[in-house]
Order: C-alpha cells, then sequence, then structure tokens
C-alpha cells in the first residue's frame, strides 16, 4: 500500500487560487498542438530538403533534431521566468516568436541559415511549452489538473500523426519543402487570441514576500521540499529514451520483414499514438481511482511487455500490438508527471518544477540512439535494442514498485482513506 500523501503547508494553489477560464483554456490547448506541430511537420519534405541542399542523412536530420537540443537548454530558463512574470507574457511572446522563426524557414536560402533559424525557433518551443503547461496548471482548480493534463497529452499524440498528413498535403502544392513551413505562421493569430482571452496570472507575489517567492526559491530548495521530483524526472527521461527507441528503430526492424512503404510504417506507429492518445484523454477519471505509484509503475511495465513483443516477433501483422502497449504507457506517463509535479510544490515553484520535464524529455530523445543504436550492429541486431528495452522497462517498473512504497505525493492525490485499485 502507498503511504498516505502528507498535508502541504504550501499547496500549489494557496498563494493565488486558480481560475475556470475556458476561453483560456482553448488557446492553451491550442498551443500545446503547436507544440506537436514543432517537428512533426518537417518529416515529409526532410528528403527534399536533403537533395535541395545536397546534405548527408545526418545533416538533413539535424533540420528535425535541432530545436530539440535548444528546447533542453532553455526550458529551465523559461520555467524561472514563468515563475516571475506569469504566464500569458511568456506564452504571447513565445508564439510570435515560433510563427515568424517557423516561418522563416520557408525563406532560408543555404543550410547554415536554415539551422541557425531552426535553433531560434527551438528556443521558441522551449518557452512556449513551459508556458502553456505552467498555464494549464494555474488556470484550472486542482482536481482538474489531471484531466486537463490528460487532454494536453492527448492533443499532443493526435498531432504527431494529424501534421505530417496536413504538412505532406502542403508540400504537394507545388512549392516543395518550404510549403510545410508556412504552417507555423498558424502561432500568430493564436498569440492575439492569447493576448484576448488569458487572464493575467503574474506569478510574482509582491504583497506577501516570504521565502517561497520567485525571486528566492532555487531549485535546489524545491527538490529538497519535494524529493518525488526526482522520482518524475528520472521517469521523464526513461520514456523519452523509450519513445524514440520506438520512433528510431521499429522502421528499420519493419524494413528488415519487407514493409517499407512510408504509409504503412507510419500506420505502424499510429498504433502507438492512438492508445496513447486515448490513455491522455482518459488520464483525469483515471488519477481518480488509481494511486500515484500504480500508475508509474504500470507505465513502465506496459512498455516492458510491448518491446517484449517487438523482440519476440517475427511476423509485421504482431508488431502494432507491441507498438500500442507502449504507447500505453506513454499515454500514462505525459499528463502523469506534470501533474504529480505540481501538486508536490509551491505556486511559486511551479514553472521551475514543470520546466525540467520538458529539458529532460528531449535529451531521452536525443540518447535514445546513442545508448541502444550500437546494439543493432551486433549478432542479434533489431532484436537485441527492443530486448534490452523491455529489460530496462521492467527493472524500472521494479525500482519504482519498491522505491515510492514510503515516497509522499503532494495534497492532490489520493489519500490512504481511499481504496486502491
Amino acid at each position: 500500500m502507498d503511504a498516505k500523501p502528507a498535508p502541504q503547508a504550501t499547496p500549489s494553489n494557496s498563494i493565488r487560487p486558480p481560475v475556470r477560464n475556458s476561453a483560456g483554456l482553448i488557446v492553451l490547448l491550442a498551443s500545446a498542438a503547436l507544440g506537436a506541430e514543432a517537428g512533426a511537420v518537417l518529416g515529409p519534405v526532410v528528403v527534399l530538403i536533403r537533395d535541395d541542399f545536397r546534405l548527408s542523412p545526418g545533416q538533413a536530420g539535424l533540420v528535425i533534431s535541432m530545436h530539440g537540443l535548444l528546447i533542453a537548454a532553455c526550458a529551465p530558463v523559461a520555467g524561472a521566468l514563468a515563475d516571475r512574470v506569469g504566464t500569458k507574457r511568456l506564452l504571447t511572446a513565445s508564439l510570435i516568436a515560433y510563427g515568424v522563426f517557423g516561418g522563416l524557414g520557408a525563406l532560408s536560402g543555404n543550410y547554415p541559415l536554415l539551422l541557425l533559424i531552426r535553433a531560434l525557433f527551438g528556443v521558441a518551443v522551449g518557452v512556449m511549452t513551459v508556458a502553456y503547461t505552467v498555464g494549464m496548471l494555474t488556470l484550472r482548480h486542482s482536481r482538474d489538473r489531471a484531466t486537463v493534463m490528460g487532454y494536453q497529452s492527448g492533443i499532443g499524440n493526435v498531432g504527431q500523426v494529424l501534421w505530417p498528413l496536413l504538412a505532406g498535403i502542403v508540400g504537394g502544392l507545388g512549392i516543395g519543402w518550404r510549403g510545410p513551413f508556412l504552417l507555423y505562421l498558424v502561432a500568430l493569430p493564436l498569440a492575439a487570441a492569447a493576448v484576448w482571452l488569458l487572464p493575467d496570472t503574474p506569478r510574482k507575489n509582491n504583497s506577501q514576500p516570504s521565502a517561497h517567492s520567485a525571486d528566492t526559491v532555487r531549485m535546489r530548495s524545491v527538490i529538497r521540499d519535494a524529493p518525488v521530483l526526482l522520482w518524475l524526472y528520472a521517469l521523464i527521461f526513461i520514456v523519452a529514451v523509450l519513445l524514440y527507441v520506438l520512433v528510431a528503430f521499429l522502421p528499420q526492424r519493419l524494413n528488415q520483414l519487407g514493409v517499407s512503404g512510408p504509409l504503412e510504417v507510419a500506420g505502424f506507429l499510429a498504433a502507438a499514438t492512438g492508445p496513447a492518445a486515448v490513455v491522455g484523454m482518459a488520464y483525469g477519471r483515471l488519477q481518480a481511482h488509481l494511486r500515484p505509484r500504480t500508475i508509474l509503475v504500470l507505465a513502465l511495465a506496459s512498455p516492458a511487455l510491448g518491446f517484449a513483443l517487438l523482440a519476440l516477433s517475427a511476423r509485421p501483422l504482431l508488431l502494432p500490438f507491441g507498438a500500442a502497449l507502449i504507447g500505453v504507457g506513454i499515454g500514462l506517463v505525459m499528463p502523469a508527471v506534470p501533474t504529480l509535479a505540481s501538486e508536490s510544490v509551491t505556486a511559486a515553484a511551479l514553472g521551475r518544477a514543470t520546466s525540467w520535464i520538458y529539458a529532460l524529455f528531449p535529451l531521452g530523445n536525443f540518447a535514445a540512439p546513442l545508448l541502444l543504436g550500437p546494439l543493432a550492429d551486433g549478432p542479434f541486431g533489431f532484436r537485441a535494442v527492443f530486448g534490452v528495452s523491455a529489460a530496462i522497462s521492467l527493472l524500472s517498473a521494479l525500482a519504482y514498485f519498491a522505491g515510492l512504497r514510503h515516497v509522499r505525493f503532494g495534497n492532490g492525490c489520493r489519500t490512504g482513506q481511499e481504496s486502491e485499485t
């Protein structure tokens, strides 16, 4: 049984009561959809970019991945800014930068300029991601946060499927690889909507300065007061690695089995994003019936089964079932981590606490091929990659099952007086 969560002296919604604002929530969820767009729209045209600029495959890949490293670098800074200046101004500015630098990619005349624009775009994405996440967590009452984070996760997974399809359509209109970059311009009218519809939510509390104010709180003290954050950060990194193992190596395994058509491969990957979206949308109800420890263990156990199935399957027909199990785990983790983090810290530290989630996630994505890719060159090939991934998932699930037994979560989690399902 999980330990009862300790009452918090300064819960995350104690400094300023959250505001129910449906129009503002729509703006924030639309911003989350743009987060899914950031890299997904270039997938269908990356080969065209490679051929136009005469790039190597690795150089072409950087066009898509460059922004991820910048997200990791600037997310903690964005978290500190969110705690000081509020999410409305931060989100509005980042949406404008997202639209400007995203759209400028269409005008790039050479490869170095395109990489520079993508780097600046990555800064905008990192700030935007932190801003809309903190905005959602502060716009709703704590009892609604799990549901809202589930919506964010679900929209992100649906976007991973829909944005490439839309980019493929735009890319076929006669303007080549430059067309999908124009899709980023949708952020500009959304920035105007943010100005009108989001409430002013300054994080700094000048009237009641304290040791927990946004100006004095430090990440070290945040973790000291809420050590469960270390478990959550480790979890998001592990799942980020596992996700990109699937994205990077499942298509290559399919090619070995005779499945190489882009639409066919996209269908196999959709077998993961579909369940992830469904689980994300239902996350609010799941957290109402399951303890945090149970959710996190299930989020790791499900990919363990999925990767085991990928490692053992010799037929393409069985691979979507493994991908679906991995998707279930991703669908649990993506809303669970920011929700549980928000319920474990004070309002003044909310931006910092959540920003590290979005710093570690792209680092895990980046690390996946480096950590597990060499196994593909061994005698067992991609089976070894998936087998080791299954072992990592299983061992992590066991570690979280044992390690979280006496860890206390925030005041928003279930209490020991309620029965665990």
